[in-house]
């Protein structure tokens, strides 16, 4: 009977996610040499960043447990996947909020690689108990700023994207059942601005919007949410985000279904309603022909260097085609 509940909410708000965005939208290049600014992209908002030297884990979300599955951390899997992308090294990781496809992983992650934690008390409560060392979990405070080898990192308390009273009842619901009520409340978010020489990386990982919710902040290459963005809201996210930050390059995340991530299969697919707000987002990038803003497609699991290319218009070429 629980299961028949879950399909029939589960069949009212996701379809068949046929469309490919490498088939629309220029792909990120895999690099020929990794000690330069890189990142690689796991799903959701989980990103890693590196110059060869530091590593930085944007949240840590790895097991994606499925509709029917208990939500919690699985360590076999987590293995599995760090040994298969060949993740020797994390130094820091940086929670957005305390929902589980945020978090549900960063413990043991941290306790794995012997990672400094940064978050919101949300996050920190749930994480920090998770840790081997608490003493490695530290709660932040918006413009907050630290220093990680050549990287400087400042927290921005931007808002969570609203969700409608469906998704709500949908998610609390499988909590409930779930064993995940812990990670019901995000409680403060986050995103992050990372400054590494010249380049400055601007991570969204929520995609909610308020007017002026990033006073002052330049960026060159935005790592931008789209995870139930509608698109009533689009105009003012994109101004906010992008068009008020100076961005010259747009990287979508958060834009996969989370239900339809196979376990232990190295596959990301684009949630329902993600090739809607990518045109509506690709109309944006191109409304002042003389600011175009090329929007680039993560290669799930394929680290790409963070360089001029970004900010070209045209297609790159890319080893995964």
């Amino acid at each position: 009977m629980k299961q028949l509940f879950f399909i029939m909410i589960f069949t009212s708000l996701v379809s068949c996610a046929s469309w490919s965005p490498t088939k629309h939208l220029a792909v990120v290049a895999k690099p020929a040499n990794t000690n330069q600014l890189t990142a690689r992209y796991f799903g959701a908002s989980t990103i890693l960043f590196s110059d060869g030297k530091t590593s930085i884990l944007i949240d840590g979300f790895f097991t994606r447990p499925q509709l029917f599955s208990k939500v919690k951390s699985t360590q076999k899997s987590i293995d599995a996947y760090l040994l298969k992308n060949n993740i020797k090294q994390v130094d820091l990781m940086l929670l957005s909020h305390a929902h589980y496809d945020h978090i549900l992983d960063s413990g043991y992650v941290a306790n794995a690689k012997n990672a400094s934690v940064y978050g919101a008390k949300a996050s920190i409560d749930i994480v920090g108990k998770q840790m081997k060392n608490p003493n490695k979990a530290h709660i932040v405070k918006d413009r907050h700023r630290i220093r990680a080898g050549d990287f400087s990192i400042t927290f921005y308390e931007t808002p969570h994207v609203k969700k409608t009273t469906l998704i709500n009842f949908f998610e609390s619901t499988r909590t409930l059942f779930a064993g995940g009520s812990k990670y019901k409340k995000s409680g403060k978010n986050f995103s992050f601005l990372i400054e590494y020489s010249k380049t400055k990386i601007l991570v969204i990982p929520s995609s909610g919007d308020s007017n002026g919710m990033l006073p002052d902040v330049e960026a060159d290459i935005v790592f931008l949410s789209t995870g139930l963005l509608k698109e009533k809201n689009l105009h003012n996210y994109w101004h906010e985000t992008v068009i008020s930050t100076g961005a010259k390059s747009i990287i979508p995340i958060h834009w996969d279904d989370l239900n339809l991530f196979g376990t232990g299969k190295l596959i990301l697919k684009p949630a329902p309603g993600t090739k809607k707000i990518i045109k509506f987002m690709t109309k944006l990038s191109k409304k002042d022909p003389e600011r175009i803003i090329p929007i680039k497609w993560p290669p799930g699991f394929v680290t790409f260097n963070l360089d001029q290319s970004l900010y070209s218009s045209g297609p790159i070429k890319t080893q995964l085609e």
